[in-house]
């Protein structure tokens, strides 16, 4: 008798077990964009980003530059000039 009723409960768990496992749907199936890690970005997007930091990059070596010739500090001009050109490059003028 406890063989049988040991072995119904473990006919009931693993039954309940494969139900729950397939109850999750997976998400592969459902959207095909889900299966893949990364998002799908095209490479003007990139050529883009990537002109982006190469002019910010150029933007900061030229005022670590200003700054070093006017002796630690810029000046108020340096500054407006470096700041317009920061705003700029963001709007997308590289």
């Amino acid at each position: 008798m406890r063989r049988y009723v040991i072995a119904l409960l473990l006919l009931a768990s693993s039954t309940a077990l494969a139900d729950a496992q397939t109850a999750v749907p997976d998400p592969a199936r459902v959207d095909p964009t889900l299966a893949s890690p990364l998002p799908v970005r095209s490479f003007q997007t990139f050529r883009t980003e990537m002109l982006k930091y190469y002019a910010l990059e150029a933007l900061r070596n030229k005022g670590l530059k200003l700054q070093a010739a006017d002796g630690g500090t810029l000046t108020a001009q340096d500054h407006a000039y470096l700041q317009a050109r920061y705003r700029a490059i963001l709007n997308g003028d590289y």
